[in-house]
């Protein structure tokens, strides 16, 4: 009897979770996406228009220089994932050109080229189907 009460119990709490995690999950990520756009938003009008471009075309060229990296396994032989190759990339070309980032906000920027560039497919156009106009 007291094994059934513990299973019911379990299966009970089981349930639950499951309830609160699918409750939860679309809040948690429409914050999360709240809170790239507010940084991009907030990182455009800092830098003007400019510059804004300029670290639009850095986060690209980045996100594409990882990509064909990792093609050719080159970022096997460094040990470094894309994400981490394609930051660094971007924050060399950006220093550059005299414009500083936080590596959080650069990581943001390269999920969203990422982003745009895995949903070509799915929202037609040409290969930059729509400006990171956040």
């Amino acid at each position: 009897m007291e094994d059934v009460m513990e299973d019911a119990f379990g299966l009970f709490l089981q349930l639950m979770l499951e309830w609160l995690l699918r409750l939860l999950i679309p809040v948690l990520a429409s914050a999360v996406i709240a809170g790239i756009t507010y940084g991009v938003k907030w990182a455009r009008q800092k830098l003007g228009e400019a510059r804004w471009i300029a670290v639009l075309e850095a986060v690209r060229f980045a996100v594409y220089a990882a990509e064909q990296s990792s093609l050719s396994g080159q970022l096997a032989d460094l040990g470094k994932s894309k994400k981490d190759y394609a930051i660094g990339v971007a924050q060399a070309l950006l220093d550059e050109r005299g414009i500083h980032l936080r590596v959080a906000q650069i990581a943001d920027l390269i999920e969203g080229e990422l982003a745009k560039t895995l949903n070509i497919g799915k929202i037609g156009g040409g290969l930059f189907p729509r400006s990171f106009d956040a």
